[in-house]
């Protein structure tokens, strides 16, 4: 693409534009400073730092899925049949949300960084790479490549609006979704029709309301459909529909493609002549196995052969929480980095707090500068952590707790402990992990004591709507036969119906007989339910109340029934109002018993 393309006015209305959207963003504004130097260096870093905001997406989407009915289970497929799985890619995600609605910068080559300097560049859009421009490149070789470049700062508020509208979109297609990144997500189509023509739908439906681009890959499980969404970009879509497939057109992709294949095992494969999945799946399984170790070699073979076995988690389990800076860190003394430490420790207990966690396991992270690498080596502008050895200390606290103050003072002593000269600090971090439900009022331990106001951007504020039995979607009528509806107070389980509950477990998924069934008869001849109903005269509410029964409570997501009997451990990680709803639907299935 010629420069000539692009006429002096239009890039001139263009760079107008980036300079206004630079101007109402104080980090901008003036010489960055250390952590040494500027007294709000916490704040503003996590208020500006791109790496931050997307390691924090995982609360804000926490926050969407709030708003969502839980999903019911993932449709049996007959016999022969195998999933249908989309993944769905923004394209280009950041560059285009810094163009959508903004008809000066249509058809320009934009980028995203923080400068408009010697920055990296953390987005280009295709225009932009027509001419060589690629995320990771310095903004100064970016303008040698493209003298036309425009250079966007962040705006994280915009993507966090889009990308919002965007996991929406496809929620409004399937319950099944799990989100990814800010970006990025895996819809199960399994339960519909065409999935082409689903997906063309959705691309359309995100397009229209967001102003931004989606590509949307279709493979019979995880690994497939982002291999087939590298195929449909960009703008585009492309389904495999087979294992088969997709095995063939691995063949001869790197291994690098792979889940979980980075520069450190795909080195140890290459060591062994292994760059390829097709030779991946030729090798020795003995090889590989003492390159890479049991686990890892045979997860790894069977990507290569197409199979991916990860397990669906559209509501996954939050395992730590935490907040670490690598930019900008230097200190002269003790003194400034233990007072950073604990700043990264409040932080981290307010975040516990904010999100209704505790946690026992403490854990800190430095990044101490290689020797003689203090002022050289390759570093992220002049402010970065260059070549750094990587150093962690863990304990594990007295009791679960999320009490800032508790927390900071820990950190601080484990940097004693560690003794590492402060100038050669490059970077912190905090994280807490083995979490539990902090329960609302918790007594002395467990508060977060008086804590500043995180940032606006990652503070934990509750939804503008929670999840209402009178608001769901016609996919949830459809497997309970009806909209839940609010439930009147619950009381004690009892009789027969309680015993039954009671034996419910996570293991078998289903109902044990209680003691006044036979249970002498063979469990495939006829189902538990249908036996309750007959020693309690009411067989056809026992197949359709109590089989609906189970089924709503697996609707609702809770994988284990034992609550039943009001066992405060065991429901004291539940949302209560899922709770009073499952015992609602209880209370009616045995007035029908009763009756």
């Amino acid at each position: 693409m010629a420069e000539a393309t692009f006429s002096a006015s239009r890039l001139a209305a263009a760079r107008r534009v980036a300079t206004e959207a630079r101007r109402g963003m104080p980090q901008l504004q003036g010489p960055h400073r250390t952590s040494r130097e500027n007294d709000n260096f916490m704040s503003e870093f996590m208020g500006a730092s791109r790496l931050h905001y997307i390691g924090s997406w995982k609360d804000r989407y926490q926050r969407i899925l709030e708003t969502m009915p839980p999903p019911p289970p993932l449709v049996q497929l007959a016999p022969g049949r195998t999933r249908v799985i989309a993944h769905i890619d923004m394209d280009c995600f950041f560059a285009s949300v810094a163009v959508a609605g903004r008809p000066e910068l249509e058809g320009l080559p934009v980028a995203v960084a923080w400068s408009d300097g010697n920055a990296e560049i953390a987005s280009a859009n295709y225009a932009a790479r027509a001419f060589g421009v690629r995320n990771g490149m310095w903004g100064s070789q970016a303008k040698e490549l493209c003298p036309s470049l425009i250079t966007m700062p962040y705006e994280f508020e915009r993507y966090e609006e889009i990308a919002e509208v965007m996991y929406r979109a496809v929620f409004a297609v399937t319950p099944h979704v799990m989100g990814v990144s800010v970006d990025e997500c895996y819809a199960d189509l399994s339960a519909l029709g065409s999935p082409e023509a689903t997906a063309a739908t959705l691309r359309e439906t995100i397009r229209t309301q967001t102003g931004c681009v989606a590509s949307i890959g279709i493979g019979p499980n995880r690994l497939l459909a982002r291999v087939a969404t590298k195929r449909a970009k960009p703008d585009g879509l492309h389904a495999l529909h087979s294992v088969a497939e997709g095995r063939t057109l691995l063949t001869d992709e790197s291994v690098r493609e792979l889940p979980g294949v980075g520069y450190h095992i795909a080195q140890k494969l290459e060591a062994i002549g292994v760059r390829t999945c097709g030779e991946l799946r030729a090798a020795d399984a003995g090889r590989i196995r003492d390159a890479l170790g049991p686990k890892v070699s045979a997860t790894l073979r069977g990507y290569a052969d197409a199979t991916d076995n990860r397990q669906w988690e559209a509501r996954p389990t939050r395992k730590s929480i935490g907040a670490q800076s690598s930019w900008g860190v230097r200190f002269a003394t003790a003194e400034e980095a233990e007072s950073f430490g604990r700043q990264l420790g409040e932080e981290v207990g307010s975040r516990l707090a904010a999100h209704g966690y505790r946690g026992k396991h403490l854990t800190l992270k430095l990044w101490r500068a290689m020797e003689g690498a203090e002022s050289t080596g390759p570093r992220k502008g002049s402010m970065g952590h260059g070549m750094c050895d990587h150093i962690s200390r863990s304990i594990t606290l007295p009791s679960a707790t999320n009490d800032k103050a508790l927390i900071a003072r820990e950190v601080t002593k484990m940097l004693r402990e560690v003794s590492i000269e402060p100038s050669k600090l490059r970077g912190m971090g905090v994280s807490v992990g083995t979490l539990s439900s902090a329960a609302a009022g918790s007594g002395a331990g467990g508060g977060s004591g008086s804590s500043r106001a995180l940032p606006a951007r990652v503070a934990a504020a509750p939804p503008a709507t929670k999840f209402s039995p009178e608001k769901v979607p016609a996919w949830y009528k459809g497997v309970s036969g009806k909209a839940p509806a609010e439930a009147p107070a619950s009381k004690p389980r009892s009789g027969d119906l309680g015993q039954m509950m009671a034996r419910m477990t996570k293991e078998t998924g289903g109902i044990r007989p209680s003691k006044r069934v036979r249970t002498d008869e063979p469990q495939t001849a006829e189902p538990p339910t249908r036996r309750l109903g007959k020693a309690n005269g009411c067989e056809e509410v026992a197949d359709e109340g109590a089989q609906m029964l189970i089924q709503f409570g697996r609707d609702l997501g809770l994988s284990s029934l034992m609550f039943a009997a009001h066992d405060s451990d065991l429901t004291s990680g539940l949302d209560p109002e899922r709770v009073t709803a499952w015992l609602g639907a209880c209370d009616r299935v045995e007035q029908q018993c009763q009756k």
